[in-house]
């Protein structure tokens, strides 16, 4: 499943690549692009402005419209309205650029990350497109937070 998140959702569509799930995030000129890019790539429009995904219907476009402000919430709707299965972090995405991450041998990022991080950690990953590096951070915690949040069957 591919999914096209507008200018509204940009941080949303981050927290999907994470999921491992192709999230495209585009800033447009207009919405008539938007509707373009969707219906070119074969890709569903998640959107908080209603008009919009109205005339994604009008143009053949899958849509998705979300009243939903907080994140959390959003990430869920999503997940729940799509029936996405998500895979992390096996197929986890670069959260900038969308590419696949791929895990390598400590070695390849020497020099891309802190001095500290790279005595300290043992798994990393790569971007293919954008080649930066990833690794069990801080964060790590509020992600698995997150993704439990995700894929239990409760609100």
């Amino acid at each position: 499943m591919k999914l096209l998140f507008d200018e509204m959702l940009r941080n949303t569509a981050s927290w999907m690549r994470i999921f491992g799930v192709d999230s495209a995030y585009f800033h447009p000129s207009s919405d008539n692009e938007l509707i373009e890019l969707a219906k070119n790539d074969n890709r569903i429009l998640i959107t908080r402005d209603k008009e919009l995904a109205n005339r994604c219907k009008k143009h053949g476009v899958k849509s998705l419209h979300i009243n939903e402000v907080n994140i959390k919430k959003q990430l869920k709707f999503i997940v729940q309205r799509l029936n996405i299965k998500l895979n992390f972090p096996g197929a986890t995405r670069c959260p900038e650029c969308n590419a696949k991450l791929l895990v390598v041998q400590k070695q390849l990022v020497k020099g891309l990350v802190p001095p500290d991080i790279f005595k300290e950690r043992k798994k990393f990953w790569i971007c293919q497109k954008c080649n930066k590096a990833y690794w069990k951070g801080s964060h790590w915690k509020s992600i698995l937070k997150m993704h439990s949040y995700l894929v239990s069957g409760m609100e």
